[in-house]
């Protein structure tokens, strides 16, 4: 076995969560800038894009965490 069970969680745990952590933080800055855009389709195409950004990343920290804290 070239790692334990326990290390094999913890290092696919960290994978998950610190990109999503991260791309979490970016999608909520890029959908405020968005929201104080004009109006027009550009704008409606970026808070579309960081609505599901926020969606995904949040999936990712929020299973990750469950897993461990649940």
């Amino acid at each position: 076995m070239i790692t334990s069970p326990e290390t094999f969680v913890w290092m696919v745990s960290a994978v998950v969560f610190f990109p999503s952590a991260t791309w979490l933080v970016v999608d909520i800055v890029r959908l405020r800038r968005a929201l104080a855009m004009e109006e027009g389709d550009d704008r409606h195409d970026r808070v579309f894009g960081s609505i599901i950004g926020v969606i995904m990343a949040a999936i990712g920290v929020a299973g990750v965490l469950k897993f461990h804290l649940g």
